[in-house]
């Protein structure tokens, strides 16, 4: 189908062409009449394949009124109602114990609740054999897991018990091992070597792995799950991450902005998803130089609290491109102030200062925090900043060293 932002869109798949810049985003009946421009123009633009949210595939049905139920839960999850919306989706579940959707969303609200020392069930029996046979945790250390730790030995108790698609796929999905989730997965595709959802799974794993080809090999599994589904939600969106990613920014605006318009009202996409599309499709548009629709997007979600550094560090972006560098500071000195937000928005600030307001002495201050900060640190985005700072603090000295020695030089004459 179509998918928008919160905003107006691109879609072409020459940046130069794109002229679908939608209306004002925010109102949702602007991103409905985006939708249907979209798809009228759909065979006109060249991208990824056009197609609609179905409900009919296996794992995937859902009638209609209970599609209803399930955005009901979806708003007790976003509102931390997590107790409310266990019961109902638990409740959904009995009439539709094969859905994956509903069981995707109740692991989500499972792992809340056992952060909160909820459910002591689930770590009851967890001593029973996990995956293939191999024992759990004895009752002792059980007690002191933490919740992905607890879900994990939880769905893979379940599966080795009764190893059906939905319960290996559930246990794939909490496997934090990749090793071991693509064995749940090889043990469903056994069972349906025709099941888009284990697929679609594999390509999503894939890409964790260590491994050359891993991309090539995450592609080759997405595209079988889009033959055997293209109605699959969770795999379009997985395909516009990767158009993102592979720096095919034509398609990949196409891709998100079709596929935020198809799931604007669907309770299979839960709050946080969206905001991280949202997100993405601001940074392509920014990537090919549309700053309008970019800055648009990011300012209609002011007040947004996921992942709200990276809306700032994207919104500083923006904001430079348009001229406005005290806007961008002011943004990025904002983003610096959230807990754990790593030192990116210093490298940025930094930029600000040397480049636009020539303030050399307080970038290298700042230059010289980012050093301190990375430390030991082996996050390669850390890495990568800190190699920065290095260089100009390096530069500095070698600067500084040489006005000295120049200033003793004439000083002896």
């Amino acid at each position: 189908m179509c998918s928008v932002k919160n905003g107006s869109s691109s879609g072409a798949s020459s940046p130069r062409n794109r002229k679908i810049i939608l209306p004002k985003p925010t109102p949702r009946i602007g991103r409905l009449l985006a939708g249907l421009c979209l798809f009228v123009l759909a065979g006109c633009q060249s991208g990824p394949a056009a197609w609609r949210p179905l409900w009919r595939a296996p794992y995937g049905y859902l009638a209609m009124p209970d599609r209803l139920e399930f955005g009901r839960a979806r708003q007790q999850m976003k509102a931390g109602e997590w107790l409310g919306a266990q019961a109902r989706l638990q409740s959904l579940i009995e009439a539709y114990p094969d859905e994956l959707d509903l069981g995707f969303a109740l692991q989500d609200v499972e792992k809340q609740l056992l952060a909160q020392g909820a459910l002591p069930q689930m770590q009851e029996g967890l001593s029973a054999p996990s995956i293939a046979g191999a024992p759990g945790p004895d009752q002792a250390t059980s007690r002191q897991l933490d919740s992905a730790s607890v879900l994990k030995f939880w769905y893979a108790r379940r599966a080795a018990q009764s190893p059906s698609i939905p319960s290996l796929l559930l246990a794939a999905r909490v496997e934090t091992d990749p090793a071991k989730a693509l064995n749940w997965l090889d043990r469903a595709l056994d069972l349906d070597p025709t099941s888009a959802w284990a697929h679609y799974g594999r390509a999503y794993i894939l890409l964790k792995q260590r491994d050359q080809y891993r991309w090539r090999n995450s592609r080759e599994a997405l595209a079988r799950a889009l033959a055997l589904d293209p109605s699959h939600v969770l795999a379009r969106r997985m395909e516009a991450w990767m158009l993102a990613q592979e720096g095919d920014t034509g398609k990949a605006a196409i891709a998100l902005e079709r596929w935020l318009i198809a799931t604007e009202f669907d309770p299979r996409v839960g709050h946080e998803s969206r905001v991280e599309a949202r997100l993405d499709l601001a940074r392509v548009w920014l990537t090919i130089g549309k700053v309008d629709p970019a800055l648009r997007e990011l300012r209609s979600m002011e007040g947004e609290g996921f992942d709200r550094e990276r809306r700032l560090l994207l919104l500083a972006v923006a904001l430079t491109e348009k001229g406005d560098a005290e806007g961008a500071l002011s943004v990025v000195r904002q983003a610096g102030l959230i807990p754990g937000v790593g030192v990116l928005p210093w490298v940025q600030e930094a930029l600000l200062l040397e480049h636009w307001f020539e303030d050399g002495s307080s970038a290298l201050v700042l230059w010289k925090q980012i050093l301190e900060e990375a430390g030991e640190s082996s996050d390669p985005a850390v890495l990568l900043q800190s190699f920065r700072a290095r260089v100009v603090v390096e530069r500095s000295e070698r600067e500084s060293l040489r006005d000295q020695f120049e200033r003793n030089a004439v000083g002896t004459r």
